[in-house]
């Protein structure tokens, strides 16, 4: 008998395999995403962060490149204690 693999219901239905990818992938779509909310001075020091890697953007792993968003991120909030400048 194979397991049932089908979504969880409400009430708890069976285990699916997928939540914890489901939530990794949300987790990087949030981090990745929080780039564009960050101010003008901190995505251009992501870039330059970025261009020390020697690799363009779109060759980054989606993990290398949420290392760096979490980087500059506390960098953003050190120095401006989260404000938008």
């Amino acid at each position: 008998m194979s397991k049932d693999h089908s979504t969880p219901s409400i009430a708890g239905g069976p285990f699916n395999p997928f939540c914890e990818i489901h939530k990794d992938l949300i987790e990087a779509s949030i981090a990745i995403g929080g780039i564009a909310d960050l101010a003008q001075w901190a995505t251009m020091e992501l870039a330059e962060r970025i261009n020390k890697t020697g690799k363009d953007v779109f060759n980054l792993t989606v993990a290398e490149l949420m290392s760096l968003e979490a980087e500059q991120h506390s960098h953003y909030l050190k120095r401006e204690g989260g404000r938008h400048v």
